[in-house]
């Protein structure tokens, strides 16, 4: 089964979809939005925003959260223990939600003047409170579980951002689960591939 993903050529929401895919071994291909036609694809969508994908028979999922647990369930990446399930949604979700509440302000809502304060606030205040209660809650392997999972995967795409790079080599646990990832052949290849969007959004 090949998947074909819809989506921006930018990494945003679509790449921890990627990630997933890349170490669940689920096959894929992007399917690259120009921006200029975007509007006459939105149409087309079910809830009016991208990323989705298709599968061979025509199935579409939309909401890319539920696009990366299907992922993960496939690649064998989500818990099978109900407890771990429950704690993995919970963190994909807060993962999704603290992305939304910067990327957007700074990225669409800023001025050129503004970004550098913005980002200057969420490294020194924001981001260090909410990796706190990550570092606390991931082992000693850098792992939210006793196996890499699609909750480490959602949190390596979070952290990857070089302007959270001092946030990161603060914290030793994340860090080691950033190079892990950083470091495997998995993520080596996938870099090296057409399906690698070389992209900083």
């Amino acid at each position: 089964m090949v998947y074909t993903l819809t989506y921006f050529e930018l990494k945003g929401r679509g790449e921890p979809i990627r990630l997933i895919a890349e170490f669940g071994k689920i096959e894929y291909k992007n399917d690259i939005v120009p921006y200029d036609q975007w509007l006459e694809k939105k149409k087309k969508t079910k809830f009016g925003h991208v990323p989705y994908v298709t599968d061979e028979d025509g199935f579409v999922i939309n909401e890319s959260v539920a696009i990366c647990r299907h992922f993960a369930k496939a690649g064998g990446l989500y818990p099978k223990d109900d407890r771990e399930q429950t704690i993995s949604d919970q963190w994909v979700d807060a993962l999704s939600d603290w992305s939304k509440s910067f990327t957007v302000p700074i990225q669409f809502k800023s001025t050129e003047e503004e970004i550098p304060q913005k980002i200057k606030k969420l490294t020194e205040e924001t981001a260090p409170q909410f990796f706190d209660v990550i570092e606390k809650d991931l082992n000693e392997d850098g792992h939210f579980f006793d196996k890499l999972s699609w909750a480490d995967l959602y949190l390596f795409h979070t952290a990857s951002p070089d302007f959270l790079k001092p946030v990161v080599d603060e914290r030793p646990k994340l860090k080691k689960l950033m190079e892990e990832v950083y470091n495997s052949d998995t993520y080596k290849k996938y870099k090296s591939s057409d399906r690698y969007i070389n992209s900083d959004k």
